[in-house]
C-alpha cells in the first residue's frame, strides 16, 4: 500500500503532502534530525512513535520530536497530511515546487522549470510546455534531505 507524496521547498520552508488514498496506506517508519509539525488536513491516522500508537482525527496538528522513530497509517480513505518544517542546513535552499501549484498570474521561476521539465521546455519558446510542464522532476537541482 502506497502513499502519494509531493514535496516542495519555498522560502526555505519544506512541505511534504501525503495523500493516503486507502485506509491502511502507510508512510514508512523513519526519523528526522529536528522537531517538526504534521498537519492532518483530512481523514484520520494512527501515528506510531517508538512503538506507541495514537489516533488523530482531522483537523489536527501532530508534533513529531526529533530522532524518534515514527510512521503514519491511514485509518480511512482519502486521508491527507502535511509535514511542515524550516530547512535547517545553515543556508537557504532554492525553491522547488511543482508548476501546478502556481495560480494564474504568478510567473513560474526558471529554476522551477529546470527542476520539473526537460531543458527544451523552459526556454520560453514552447508555449504548450510552458503552460503544461512535466510533473516528473528531472532532478537537476540538488535536493537536501527533508530530515
Amino acid at each position: 500500500m502506497s502513499v502519494e507524496v509531493k514535496d516542495a521547498v519555498v522560502a526555505n520552508l519544506a512541505s511534504r503532502m501525503m495523500h493516503f488514498k486507502k485506509a491502511g496506506d502507510v508512510e514508512v517508519t523513519h526519523t528526522h534530525s529536528f522537531d517538526h509539525l504534521t498537519l492532518l488536513a483530512s481523514g484520520s491516522v494512527k501515528c506510531t512513535v517508538d512503538g506507541n500508537e495514537t489516533e488523530f482525527h482531522a483537523p489536527h496538528m501532530i508534533y513529531i520530536k526529533k530522532e524518534h522513530m515514527h510512521s503514519f497509517e491511514a485509518l480511512e480513505d482519502n486521508t491527507v497530511a502535511f509535514c511542515i518544517h524550516a530547512m535547517r542546513i545553515g543556508e537557504r535552499v532554492e525553491d522547488i515546487a511543482d508548476p501546478s501549484m502556481f495560480p494564474s498570474g504568478v510567473k513560474i521561476p526558471p529554476e522551477i522549470y529546470s527542476w520539473w521539465s526537460p531543458e527544451e521546455n523552459h526556454n520560453g519558446e514552447n508555449k504548450e510546455a510552458a503552460e503544461n510542464p512535466s510533473t516528473n522532476p528531472t532532478g537537476k537541482i540538488a535536493v537536501t534531505s527533508f530530515g
